[in-house]
């Protein structure tokens, strides 16, 4: 995000990109009070005083909740901190653009978080033009191995022995062979194996 491109020495945006954000958020569900209800009880060890403060299970104490805030605020603080240290561009209040908010890149500009109204290709073809060599990188996938087969086709054979034991655990076993040979030969079909063990099954069932 734009922690990473203020190390940049000029920030350029699409124009309908979002920048900004600067702020930090945390969110979690409670269900300290649906665990009571239910006389469920929930065993937090911990050593240190604050090694856990707000979870999902235990009681939000006001104690905890301030401990919370104050990590939260540290990291923003921090993350203020190397924005101005990294960005100093004149007519930039850091405190008005720290709010956790993102602007379209016009506004932004105006707020001084961008440099230029571009896109990726707009710098390339510009760096282009002056001579620069632009080059394209690509990964190239990794050869495929013996033991790269063995391990499709052994996923292949779990997936399919699943789904037979799927079927005959939802239909009581009135499924039979004809359907179990269909998921088989599905599954042969989906990690790249060719028919034969299928072809065997379908005759096996008809027989």
């Amino acid at each position: 995000g734009y922690m990473m491109a203020v190390c940049a020495d000029r920030v350029c945006a699409a124009p309908f990109a979002f920048v900004g954000s600067i702020g930090v958020v945390a969110e979690l569900p409670n269900v300290h009070r649906l665990l009571n209800r239910n006389d469920i009880d929930y065993l937090l060890f911990t050593a240190g005083k604050f090694k856990r403060t707000v979870t999902m299970f235990s009681e939000a104490t006001d104690e905890a909740r301030a401990k919370f805030q104050k990590d939260i605020e540290a990291i923003h603080d921090a993350f203020k901190t190397f924005v101005a240290t990294n960005r100093q561009r004149a007519g930039m209040d850091l405190e008005e653009v720290a709010t956790g908010e993102a602007w379209l890149a016009l506004q932004a500009r105006e707020l001084g978080l961008v440099d230029d109204l571009c896109t990726s290709h707009d710098v390339l073809y510009a760096k282009a033009d002056e001579g620069f060599d632009v080059i394209e990188v690509s990964r190239r996938p990794p050869p495929r191995t013996f033991n790269s087969l063995f391990e499709r086709a052994f996923a292949s054979v779990a997936a399919a022995e699943d789904a037979v034991l799927g079927l005959f655990g939802r239909f009581g076993g009135l499924a039979e062979r004809g359907a179990a040979a269909s998921v088989l030969a599905a599954a042969e079909t989906l990690g790249g194996h060719s028919g034969p063990v299928a072809s065997h099954l379908q005759a096996s069932s008809a027989g």
